[in-house]
């Protein structure tokens, strides 16, 4: 049976933190082909606790949660980012690292690499240039997000052998010469077959999902166009995997990646975590992605608080009411004072609800990014920006053509907003007084 070889890339880019960043879709696919027979090894180049790092440097990395700093090598910019005045950095295990664990994969027959954000495609060509010379006569195979939103981009420039793009599985067996005469469907795919976290030496976390898609039309999110249809996972399989991470694994703090995890709470947030609390298990819950504040009702905050959920995200993007009605009418600020009230009410202390608004877009000015700002502070949570940057295959990105026309590279949020008509002083701003309020609240 043939060997393949799984890998993670590097991020390149001006600033990486791990935040329970894992490739889950990798992972799903990993479980999927050890069931099929295949053999199978795996390397995460963003693992900061892979056995390779000397004790040291692992333990001067990490943060609350199990979350942490990569380790980073600063390298030379590309040359269409050659003037903006920030060091550019190589996230993840050391290249000589990366190249001795290389050396031992040298009867791989199939190398599969993901990919996530279309701006950090530098890390899948630089993985892809070194694989042509270290196993050279392995097929490399393209896959993830970065391929599905970009797919011209990726067949042109990337160098692997194969891009598929988008869930459709059959495709890749076909490539690994698997006879299967059709492939799965996502719902069935993702509730027969879990992460395979036991490809890790070492785990002090997992993120995982309990659900696929979003039943919202937000302009400047892709999530509909990467899972077509919004679905649940069932109960049964999600409580399973819990058994395996807590039980088995030993992890302490768990991740969702949900995009719509309170999304119709009656029927799968509450029985499901209901059925948590009764479990008893010793484990912290985060939520990073961000819920909607529309569906913390009083009994939703009161099962968030019962079952330890240590981080609580909410999107917000703009206390503008025009904005809001715009970009999707996801939430209201009503809605966001109401959550908060109720997850307080719970007894979630304020410290651990953060709420992400957006700043650099074309069509809102740092006054606007202000004004959001002073509503979040009365509220009393902590804020967070998120820099904004347009999405291919977004609604928001039929009106960018300026993008369309740019490298990739400068969807990148650190820098996009320059070509929204921002400068680097104004995002200073916003964020300093971000950094007031969190230091107040």
């Amino acid at each position: 049976m043939k060997k393949i070889l799984l890998i993670n890339p590097w991020i390149y880019d001006f600033s990486a933190f791990d935040l329970w960043l894992k490739p889950i879709g990798l992972l799903y696919i990993s479980s999927f082909l050890e069931k099929r027979g295949f053999r199978i090894s795996y390397l995460d180049c963003l693992d900061r606790y892979h056995n390779a790092l000397n004790e040291e440097r692992s333990k001067s990395v990490n943060r609350k949660y199990g979350t942490g700093r990569f380790h980073a090598e600063v390298v030379e910019k590309p040359d269409t980012i050659k003037s903006i005045p920030r060091r550019f950095k190589r996230f993840g295990i050391p290249y000589s690292i990366v190249r001795k664990e290389l050396r031992k994969e040298k009867d791989a027959d199939v190398i599969l690499i993901t990919s996530v954000m279309t701006y950090w495609y530098q890390g899948v060509f630089e993985m892809i240039k070194l694989l042509r010379k270290e196993i050279p006569d392995a097929k490399i195979i393209l896959g993830g997000i970065y391929p599905t939103l970009l797919t011209e981009h990726a067949l042109k420039e990337s160098g692997a052998d194969v891009v598929i793009p988008g869930l459709d599985f059959y495709p890749l067996l076909r490539e690994l010469g698997d006879n299967e005469e059709k492939g799965f469907m996502p719902e069935e795919f993702f509730n027969t077959f879990s992460p395979a976290y036991h490809l890790y030496e070492r785990l002090p976390y997992v993120s995982m999902l309990t659900s696929l898609g979003c039943p919202f039309h937000c302009t400047y999110c892709v999530s509909n166009l990467l899972v077509k249809r919004f679905f649940t996972l069932s109960h049964e399989k999600i409580l399973d995997e819990f058994d395996v991470y807590v039980k088995k694994l030993k992890v302490k703090d768990i991740a969702f990646c949900d995009d719509a995890l309170l999304y119709n709470s009656e029927k799968h947030f509450l029985p499901l975590f209901e059925e948590v609390i009764k479990r008893k298990y010793s484990v912290r819950f985060h939520t990073p992605n961000g819920i909607n504040a529309r569906f913390i009702t009083k009994d939703v905050a009161e099962i968030l608080y019962k079952c330890n959920f240590k981080t609580i995200r909410i999107g917000l993007e703009s206390c503008q009411g025009d904005f809001q009605k715009v970009t999707g009418g996801k939430v209201t600020n009503e809605e966001i004072s109401i959550a908060v009230s109720n997850l307080a009410a719970a007894g979630i202390p304020k410290e651990n609800i953060g709420i992400y608004i957006m700043a650099g877009r074309e069509d809102e000015k740092i006054d606007d990014v202000i004004k959001t700002l002073r509503f979040v502070m009365h509220l009393g949570t902590k804020v967070f920006v998120s820099e904004y940057s347009p999405v291919p295959g977004s609604i928001d990105w039929k009106r960018v053509e300026n993008f369309k026309r740019l490298d990739p590279i400068w969807q990148n949020n650190s820098i996009a907003f320059l070509k929204n008509g921002w400068t680097f002083e104004e995002m200073q701003k916003v964020k300093d007084i971000k950094n007031q309020i969190n230091r107040t609240d």
